[in-house]
């Protein structure tokens, strides 16, 4: 294999993403529109600061606010320089970035593949493999961490194997450092890197303070902003996250009630429970995402052929370690996408490993069945190539596009924000002036208005997070909390809330106490 493999293959890649972006016309889901958002705010010199408010778990008195309270700043990074190096502040320049990294992990996967077994037939399926993702292909050209996640996963394989050991000691608590500024739990990595330096035969003291040396380099940065600006090298809104009760408690508005006396005081059998859903919900996206089915056998081949790796062994532990976490500590984030963001970060390794595991079918079928190595390989590699193919086409087709086929479904919350920003607009509602909300950050990626979310529980906590903040209007749409219901069915019964109208699902209140 030579550079013409790598670049081929990356052309290929680019081309297929570029032409799948095409059909996104907005992030699509919260995190993407507020990893959008905040890299519009930056890229636009206006800091790291929030234009609006999407949970109560950390103290805020005034929008907008510091952000990234809860969720890192890696991903609105990559956004912001999109924008400066396309010159376009839309979505389009904020997802440049993201396009080019996702196009660059299939040449990974290869080299990933080619270090794990030096098969190059092995890589090059790999390779092909990782150009249709599937589930994940959907994600990796929005403004997410899902590219930037796979990418570093890679590289912190391939730095296992390097022979320049403190040099790639370094490297790899760098790449935890990078790691974490994706993503809270990227915090994980760090293990793999002090396992990869216990297991070093010489040195390992020294292997070690690199591996937290390097780590050090990659957060410092992150933790002088975060003590200088919040008082504290980590946000505490992460910490109540430990005592959620169920997923909407991350919307809660009084988030002191999130204690252990709390959560205990559901009972083991509500306990349990979440963490069995979790649990199971995890474990599926491995077998159904991760695995894509059908590599599911191949790569617990291709595992068991090269279990002693030291660099597989490092990963598993932090895959492990992620799977526990996200089914035990916070089985509720777990459950709706936690774990299936964490693990991308696996991909590059799962593809080597699922050809690793095909080319040692094919070896059996050559010793035991007297199959033709070179036209089983093809054959046989084209066909599974093929099928992922077309799993990757119906699953971008029926999230993307939608089944009936008429337009991108994807870009639907972007419109909705737009019809409820006209409907402001007549009102002579000002963008800085805020609004209740279910989607703070969908709302002010499509239309740069500011708002605050509605906060899980009753009416009382709705107007009282009115009234701290001077709210003008609420947008309770038909996905709302469960508490709402009544105001949702009989939206004239209340004294305090003026009934407007409805835009589309969402029905427009005014606050009388704030107008």
């Amino acid at each position: 294999m030579n550079w013409k493999h790598y670049l081929g293959i990356t052309l290929i890649s680019g081309v297929i993403l570029a032409f799948a972006a095409s059909f996104q016309a907005a992030p699509g889901y919260m995190d993407a529109e507020y990893y959008y958002s905040m890299g519009l705010r930056i890229a636009s010199g206006q800091g790291l600061s929030e234009p609006f408010l999407w949970n109560y778990l950390s103290e805020v008195e005034a929008i907008p606010h510091p952000g990234f309270s809860y969720w890192m700043p890696m991903p609105a990074f990559l956004s912001a320089a999109g924008i400066w190096i396309t010159g376009l502040k839309s979505f389009l320049g904020a997802k440049f970035v993201h396009v080019v990294l996702a196009a660059l992990i299939p040449a990974l996967t290869m080299k990933v593949t080619k270090e794990l077994t030096e098969n190059s037939a092995a890589a090059i399926l790999a390779g092909l493999l990782a150009v249709f993702p599937v589930f994940y292909g959907i994600f990796l050209i929005t403004t997410d961490s899902f590219a930037i996640t796979i990418l570093l996963g890679g590289l912190f394989f391939l730095l296992t194997r390097q022979k320049s050991r403190s040099i790639s000691f370094l490297g790899l608590g760098f790449i935890a450092g990078l790691m974490h500024l994706s993503r809270a739990d990227g915090l994980i990595w760090l293990i793999a890197g002090l396992y990869c330096a216990l297991k070093a035969s010489k040195q390992r003291e020294i292997a070690l303070a690199a591996v937290f040396g390097g780590y050090l380099v990659g957060m410092t940065p992150w933790f002088i902003r975060n003590l200088l600006v919040l008082g504290q090298i980590l946000p505490s809104g992460l910490a109540s996250a430990f005592w959620l009760r169920e997923y909407n408690d991350l919307f809660i508005y009084s988030p002191a009630g999130l204690t252990y006396q709390n959560w205990i005081s559901r009972g083991a059998r509500a306990i349990l429970g979440s963490y069995l859903d979790a649990g199971v919900a995890n474990l599926r996206t491995a077998i159904l995402i991760q695995g894509q089915i059908i590599l599911a056998p191949f790569i617990l081949l291709g595992s068991w052929e090269h279990r002693r790796d030291v660099g597989l062994r490092a990963a598993f532990l932090v895959w492990v370690c992620l799977l526990l976490l996200m089914s035990f500590v916070f089985p509720f984030a777990g459950e709706r996408g936690g774990f299936f963001h964490s693990s991308a970060a696996f991909q590059t390794m799962i593809w080597g490993l699922a050809a690793c595991g095909f080319i040692k079918v094919i070896a059996w079928g050559v010793d035991k069945r007297s199959w033709v190595r070179s036209k089983a390989g093809v054959v046989f590699g084209s066909v599974l190539v093929v099928m992922v193919a077309v799993a990757a086409v119906f699953t971008f087709s029926t999230r993307v596009i939608g089944e009936n086929g008429e337009g991108p479904v994807w870009n639907d919350t972007s419109l909705k924000a737009k019809d409820i920003d006209t409907f402001l607009n007549e009102l002579g509602l000002e963008e800085d002036e805020l609004v209740l909300i279910n989607n703070p950050p969908g709302l002010y990626s499509a239309t740069g208005r500011s708002s605050i979310v509605i906060p899980a529980g009753g009416l009382e906590d709705l107007l009282s997070a009115g009234n701290k903040f001077g709210a003008y209007y609420l947008l309770l749409e038909e996905n709302h909390p469960p508490e709402l219901n009544d105001l949702y069915e009989n939206p004239e019964k209340v004294d305090r809330l003026l009934y407007l109208g409805q835009v589309n699902d969402a029905l427009v209140f005014q606050f009388t106490d704030n107008k």
